[in-house]
């Protein structure tokens, strides 16, 4: 006998529903998982989105780009030190050129005194020694080209590199003798050459301070300033103490101070000389239209 209600049949069919159900609902509730984790991803990605948005509002950018303020006003992109590096690379592959393989156009590169060319006031900047000359030079010239080129872009570090090298190179040819009293076996008179990228170098030491406080006067760029503008004076102020001094030798070779001090002021003249140009949202540049 069997009880009255549902047979077998109904029961198998029952349990097959069921079944079917929960494997609904098991679906669904996976679904609707994934469905919140993916639309917290979402949020997520959104509000780093709008935090790098609000980052770059304060830079002057709404696109989420490192931008570069100029004194005009314009911004343009950051090329990541691609200025600073280029001088850097410059540097050592000239070095690598001189003393690796031993080219010999390398030579005339020099900034001779006694029979000096016209490039050579440039060319002279990326020529070095030896290699402690160039690590030296080449460690501080990234560390300040970087600081310029935070501010004045590739093109600005370059162009402060160059003026500032070809600045102390010039000064050199002017205040330092063609000649030294120690020519072959002690007789005669040997040329003077001047090498080395420390003109320039303390021509950036001098643009990337006087840019610092160029920018305002809110306690970062105060405190920026302070502590590059101590080191700069302190430097500048030991290269007139040893060039009053009679100079210095390093590794058999005379300093040259003063390329060091002529860079340095020459960076001082380029700053003030930039900031006395009209720029384009000065009003006493833009001629004034009388109305009809």
């Amino acid at each position: 006998r069997t009880i009255a209600g549902r047979g077998d049949g109904e029961d198998d069919e029952h349990r097959a529903t069921t079944m079917r159900m929960r494997e609904t609902n098991g679906r669904m509730q996976r679904s609707a998982r994934m469905d919140v984790g993916w639309r917290r991803r979402i949020r997520t990605r959104e509000r780093r989105k709008e935090k790098r948005v609000a980052v770059a509002k304060v830079r002057g950018d709404g696109d989420g780009n490192q931008t570069v303020w100029r004194r005009d006003g314009n911004t343009n992109h950051a090329p990541g030190y691609g200025g600073t590096f280029a001088l850097v690379m410059a540097n050592a592959v000239m070095y690598a050129l001189d003393h690796g393989i031993k080219w010999e156009m390398a030579k005339t590169m020099y900034l001779n005194h006694a029979s000096w060319k016209w490039w050579q006031v440039v060319t002279s900047t990326f020529c070095h020694a030896s290699w402690s000359h160039l690590s030296g030079n080449l460690f501080l010239l990234y560390i300040f080209g970087r600081l310029v080129e935070e501010e004045e872009g590739a093109f600005g570090v370059v162009m402060a590199y160059l003026i500032c090298g070809a600045a102390a190179s010039l000064a050199s040819l002017v205040m330092l003798p063609r000649t030294s009293a120690q020519g072959f076996l002690g007789m005669g008179n040997a040329p003077v050459f001047s090498v080395g990228a420390s003109g320039a170098v303390f021509g950036l030491f001098a643009v990337a301070v006087m840019v610092k406080m160029m920018k305002g006067f809110s306690f970062r760029k105060l405190l920026e300033a302070g502590i590059l503008g101590q080191f700069v004076v302190e430097k500048l102020l030991g290269e007139v103490h040893m060039q009053a001094n009679g100079g210095s030798l390093v590794a058999g070779a005379s300093v040259n101070h003063i390329a060091h001090i002529s860079g340095a002021l020459a960076g001082v003249f380029l700053i003030f000389l930039l900031t006395r140009l009209p720029s384009d949202k000065d009003p006493s540049s833009t001629p004034s239209t009388a109305a009809p």
